[in-house]
């Protein structure tokens, strides 16, 4: 009973120690929004759930943007609109709910640190996905730097969702692989809605499921998408209809498409299109190609095949930007691991060397007065990144095939 007790004291002291951090650093991300300048992709989603649960008015109506910059005007956040309708469909405002009853500034500052907890949980499933084993203090740095990386501190400040998306894809490839199937299939219902990001890895892990008869997985998923949409058209009807207005109106045209690949081909300006079609083709038979043998794969190839399928989802991404990096991490700390395995004193010091290129490089190529309100291109972390990754998960294949058992497969 004495030792019961001491345990529970220390759980409650380490929970309390932890409230107190993320209390601390909800106040520390106030101070930050107070001095930057940066577009806001919160406040939009955030007014327009607000309005649809204290008024009843669509989340597209009109009267959202103005209610949104009314409240950035009274905010004492350096903070501008990002956009003047909302383009997201219902179904995403799932995430905004919880916030949309507290004032902006409070939920401003709570939803940056919940960004920033979900980049820090990105590098974690990273690590368990590759299996990457380094010290407690080297884990600890790796995860700082998952949130604090110039893709990670613009997603922040920025308040975009991609994070949380990214975070939720992960988690659900992990449990697939833990064969906690209800749960992966719920989690990656939630991403539905993030079309352009979740698409291309939901059909390919749905399809492997099906392949190896995992049909809980694929129960789940169903049942949580039709949830969603249910929910919605009950309490708003003409979302869709209202939704897709606004999609036509937003995409009239094909110039919205840009693609790492297109920065890619941009290298050579006289033939870009021409390259660009040839990165375009080369790489989606190569996604066929992994796609189609990852069925009825398991175990280290799985793996393998899904961290750079992964990679290659973000080069088919439409509209990529630095905020979607996060999906090479997992397959690059898989490449990182095998380097280090194999290549001992001198594989940890180049793997060292390139985390702290990719961490610390990109903010020596910003100005020191970033303000985050224009869109920050960097096409060689944006493009070259990438690349480099999937050219070195090629190199490691056959080491990555034949190593000891994964976490995963350990019974």
């Amino acid at each position: 009973m004495k030792r019961y007790k001491r345990t529970s004291i220390s759980q409650y002291v380490f929970v309390g120690l932890i409230l107190l951090g993320i209390v601390a650093l909800c106040f520390i991300n106030a101070a930050i929004m107070r001095r930057i300048s940066f577009k806001d992709k919160f406040v939009t989603p955030w007014a327009a759930t607000r309005l649809w649960l204290l008024e009843g008015a669509s989340p597209y109506d009109g009267s959202i943007n103005a209610y949104a910059e009314d409240i950035l005007s009274e905010s004492t956040y350096l903070a501008s609109l990002e956009s003047e309708t909302l383009i997201e469909p219902a179904v995403n405002l799932i995430f905004y709910l919880p916030f949309s009853l507290i004032p902006y500034e409070v939920s401003r500052a709570i939803w940056m640190t919940i960004l920033m907890i979900a980049s820090g949980a990105i590098g974690y499933f990273g690590l368990l996905l590759s299996g990457w084993k380094i010290s407690g203090v080297e884990k600890i740095g790796v995860i700082i730097l998952s949130a604090v990386w110039l893709p990670g501190a613009s997603s922040v400040l920025t308040g975009q969702l991609t994070p949380i998306i990214i975070f939720l894809i992960l988690a659900s490839i992990y449990l697939i692989l833990r064969e906690k199937d209800t749960q992966a299939g719920f989690l990656l219902a939630l991403t539905f809605g993030s079309f352009l990001l979740s698409t291309l890895v939901s059909l390919i892990l749905l399809i492997w499921c099906i392949s190896r008869r995992r049909w809980s997985v694929i129960f789940a998923y169903l049942s949580g998408v039709v949830f969603l949409f249910i929910l919605t058209l009950l309490i708003i009807p003409s979302w869709p209809l209202d939704w897709l207005r606004v999609i036509l109106n937003h995409y009239s045209d094909w110039s919205w498409i840009n693609t790492p690949l297109m920065e890619l081909a941009n290298i050579l300006p006289g033939i870009a299109n021409y390259l660009s079609i040839f990165f375009h083709v080369l790489f989606a038979i190569y996604f066929l190609y992994l796609g189609i043998t990852m069925l009825r794969k398991s175990g280290r190839e799985f793996t393998w095949k899904v961290l750079s399928l992964l990679v290659l989802s973000y080069l088919f991404h439409f509209q990529a930007s630095i905020n979607e990096v996060f999906l090479v991490l997992p397959a690059a700390f898989l490449m990182f691991r095998f380097w280090s395995e194999r290549w001992r004193l001198v594989g940890r010091m180049l793997t060292w060397g390139l985390i702290a290129l990719i961490s610390v490089g990109p903010w020596l190529t910003v100005e020191i007065n970033t303000s985050f309100i224009e869109e920050i291109t960097l096409p060689v972390l944006v493009a070259g990144f990438p690349i480099l990754v999937i050219a070195g998960m090629v190199w490691i294949r056959w080491w990555a095939f034949n190593i000891p058992k994964l976490p995963f497969e350990e019974k």
